[in-house]
């Protein structure tokens, strides 16, 4: 006959061991976060931060018997975290994942990742400088935007797209070493990067749209001679033919400037926000201009137009050419024409 202080003493052996169970538990952080099973029943994906406790998020390889491969869309947003430890099994970082996580100061990117999805870092304030490991081919829509204590950035080899707004208004920015391999520098990319001096862009490049507008600081865009879609001449940038002039630095600090006799078309955004420019001269080859042309360059004076206020009312010219601009006079080689289309012939 088994005594009942046998049974007594396993059931208190029992509970010691459920009590063990539940204490590592405890201790294991990774335990709190939120996660899903994906379909493979093999691994899971991180979806929120659940009950963690600790601003230095640590991230597992796995969750029971679950390998963490991804992180979900907005999965961490505006949590006041610190740093993230990412585990190589990590493949994917959803859209907006740390966005708005203004105390973030550190995170590591796992090789496998091979995209910056959009939005993953927006408003993320507190890093300071970003390396991104060889295997990143984009880095998608405002993926940094208003980072603003970035300094610096490590592109990867394998970099070939950066997306609209990428890197918008990351303020702190004052060096940029972009890849050889590089293929499109999307609309806005670089816009508002304050402390941004100089852009210089690789041989690989086939497409630029306003990518460096409203940069203060910025001098001069430099263009590898070897590339076949840009060109720069004296800091400014140019289609390849030189027929349109894609782009005059915001930080250029001539009061004039002279837009060469082969230009027919100034993209949008060419001149804006440069705070330096008092005149522009125009030839008669001048057949279009975009919008935002001379957006807030509110010490540009004069446009000097080399032909007749006829000709110059004939040029093709967005609705928005000379928005937020201060007054200024157009002067024609028959006349002029004021800010408020008043016409003085000569």
């Amino acid at each position: 006959m088994i005594k009942k202080s046998y049974f007594n003493n396993l059931f208190v052996v029992f509970l010691i061991i459920l009590c063990i169970l539940f204490c590592l538990a405890a201790c294991d952080n990774s335990y709190g976060l939120e996660y899903s099973i994906n379909a493979d029943n093999k691994t899971c994906t991180i979806t929120g931060i659940g009950n963690y406790n600790s601003i230095d998020v640590i991230i597992p390889e796995k969750i029971g018997q679950y390998t963490v491969v991804a992180i979900s869309d907005n999965a961490f947003a505006e949590y006041n975290i610190i740093s993230v430890s990412l585990p190589n099994t990590i493949e994917r970082i959803g859209k907006g994942a740390f966005s708005y996580c203004s105390h973030l100061e550190r995170i590591n990117i796992p090789p496998k990742v091979t995209v910056i999805e959009e939005g993953t870092f927006t408003y993320c304030t507190s890093l300071k400088s970003i390396e991104l490991p060889e295997g990143i081919t984009r880095i998608n829509e405002s993926a940094f935007q208003q980072c603003d204590s970035i300094t610096s950035i490590v592109f990867p080899s394998t970099l070939t797209y950066i997306g609209v707004g990428a890197f918008l208004g990351c303020n702190s920015l004052s060096e940029l070493v972009l890849p050889e391999g590089l293929k499109e520098i999307d609309r806005v990319a670089f816009a508002y990067c304050e402390s941004l001096s100089e852009a210089n862009i690789p041989a690989s490049v086939e497409s630029i749209y306003i990518s460096f507008v409203c940069c203060a600081s910025l001098e001069s865009i430099n263009v590898d001679s070897r590339n076949t879609h840009y060109i720069s001449i004296d800091g400014v940038l140019y289609d390849h033919s030189k027929t349109i002039l894609k782009g005059y630095p915001s930080g250029k600090i001539a009061i004039s400037f002279t837009v060469p006799a082969h230009v027919i078309s100034i993209d949008l955004w060419a001149f804006s926000e440069n705070e330096h420019l008092q005149e522009i001269y125009l030839s008669s080859n001048v057949q279009k201009i975009n919008d935002h042309m001379i957006y807030n360059c509110h010490n540009l004076k004069s446009i000097n137009y080399n032909d007749t206020v006829v000709r110059w009312y004939a040029i093709h010219k967005r609705s928005e050419w000379d928005k937020y601009t201060d007054d200024y006079t157009i002067y024609c080689t028959d006349g002029q024409i004021s800010k408020n289309g008043t016409v003085t012939y000569n």
